[in-house]
């Protein structure tokens, strides 16, 4: 019989909400709830088509994940920063320039932030394939790999799911044209990624103008963003401006 008790991990507490008076993009906000029924995709997939159209965003809400899983998965997402050790992480480092992707670890300072300056990334990457078992995972992540593997599967069927079938009905396809091209069992590369931010010095933040990622298009069909506190994304606004998500607890963004 399959023990009953979770794996223990430290929590993560989240940062306070940003509080500045930032210049939000008004994105449209898709209830996924709503996706189940017939009626409810002839509702929602003009609003997402004219949503994608305009914006190449959307906010979504009731997924079906609740507050606590997603807490869970955000104390879990700490496991690969905070409890494997430098010399482990060195073992499970993905060799991006060789294979062109990113299954396991991307160190800080691979990318450059800014040529001129000299101003390389502060960001750390653990890349999980859809398939947990496809690649060997570092030691403290073992025990939490059926709750990814959960979280996983989520977002692929209650949400990348949902999502692609609004879609291939506001390009009048059949609904399941494009759920038949993201089988969970063809995706490739296809991966859950945590991220961890860490701080950078004044003079980077000076040299780079703030900016810790330049613009840029994901590669893949769809990105599922877990929404943040901190404000940090910015979006490409139809005005030609650039402007900040903004934070909606438990919700999406979807580029």
């Amino acid at each position: 019989m399959p023990s009953l008790t979770l794996p223990e991990c430290a929590h993560y507490i989240p940062p306070p909400e940003t509080k500045e008076d930032l210049e939000f993009a008004d994105l449209p906000i898709i209830d996924l709830s709503k996706a189940h029924t017939p009626e409810g995709r002839a509702e929602l997939y003009p609003q997402l088509r004219d949503a994608l159209c305009t914006h190449g965003f959307i906010y979504a809400i009731n997924h079906g994940y609740t507050q606590a899983q997603r807490d869970r998965i955000f104390d879990i997402a700490g496991v690969p920063f905070n409890d494997v050790s430098p010399d482990e992480k060195k073992e499970y480092t993905a060799d991006v320039e060789k294979v062109g992707y990113y299954a396991g670890y991307k160190p800080r300072q691979f990318w450059k932030v800014d040529t001129e300056n000299q101003v390389l990334d502060q960001i750390e990457h653990y890349a999980i394939n859809l398939d947990i078992a496809k690649r060997p995972h570092p030691t403290a992540v073992r025990p939490f790999l059926p709750e990814i593997d959960d979280f996983t599967r989520h977002n692929h069927f209650n949400i990348l799911h949902p999502i692609l079938r609004l879609i291939a009905l506001s390009l009048e396809l059949p609904e399941e044209t494009l759920v038949e091209k993201h089988n969970f069992d063809r995706t490739g590369e296809t991966s859950v990624r945590f991220m961890k931010y860490y701080r950078r010095s004044n003079d980077d933040e000076e040299k780079s103008k703030n900016v810790w990622l330049k613009g840029h298009t994901d590669i893949g069909s769809i990105t599922i963003l877990w929404s943040q506190p901190i404000g940090g994304l910015q979006i490409m606004a139809p005005d030609g401006k650039w402007k900040w998500v903004r934070h909606i607890d438990n919700g999406l963004v979807r580029p």
